[in-house]
């Protein structure tokens, strides 16, 4: 007899398998890489393993904006 956990994981596999599904639908979609840093000021080259995975900002750049999108998330005002 099922119980709880059961259900519980049941939900997790299927929550796992349709991000993975959404996944590989936008792996397909995505745009291709950039050679170099898109950002005006910068023009950095961006490493070929970053390019085949549609980095449009070099390494630097792709920091300051993560840090700069966590400080501006939803919910993180007081």
């Amino acid at each position: 007899m099922p119980d709880a956990m059961d259900a519980v994981q049941a939900d997790v596999d299927a929550r796992i398998a349709d991000a993975l599904k959404r996944h590989q639908a936008s792996a397909t979609t995505r745009r291709p890489g950039l050679p170099a840093c898109e950002q005006l000021d910068c023009g950095e080259p961006i490493e070929e393993a970053r390019q085949r995975l549609g980095a449009r900002l070099c390494t630097d750049c792709q920091r300051e904006e993560d840090i700069r999108a966590h400080q501006y998330a939803p919910g993180r005002g007081r």
